[in-house]
């Protein structure tokens, strides 16, 4: 089994290679291609490839963003437990407060500085981004979608 790359801010968001560069790349000159035709010839035929067309770009888009809200779900539960277990009392009981992009963006700061991450992201309402940059001591997630 290969190694995995060591993940960090920098490299951390997952491509997938064939979704991202073929499949979605040839579902956009698809519904281009249905547009082009329909605007030389309109058809019962060319209307219904620009809504096949349509469709199929949504399916992919939903799809994609279907399994990010379960993966998210998970995560926040993870992370509620982690919470529980890494924050001092008077923390825990503002972990609601969090928005679900920070508790994601929280995933990936070691059990050493959750707490001070946290309470920035509660006083500053720090942004997911600026979270995950601030992580010095990055606990990978290889299993992001």
């Amino acid at each position: 089994m290969s190694e995995k790359k060591p993940q960090n801010y920098k490299n951390h968001a997952k491509f997938i290679p064939v979704f991202h560069y073929i499949a979605l790349p040839l579902l956009l000159v698809n519904f281009f291609g249905a547009l082009f035709r329909v605007t030389q010839e309109i058809s019962f035929y060319t209307l219904n490839d620009v809504g096949l067309a349509i469709s199929l770009i949504v399916v992919a888009v939903f799809t994609r963003l279907f399994a990010l809200k379960a993966q998210d779900r998970v995560i926040r539960l993870e992370e509620q437990i982690r919470m529980q277990t890494f924050l001092p009392d008077a923390l825990k009981v503002h972990v609601g407060r969090l928005t679900m992009g920070q508790i994601v963006a929280l995933r990936f700061a070691s059990d050493e500085e959750l707490a001070d991450l946290t309470q920035e992201a509660l006083d500053q309402n720090t942004s997911p981004n600026a979270l995950k940059q601030a992580v010095k001591h990055w606990r990978p997630d290889y299993n992001r979608v």
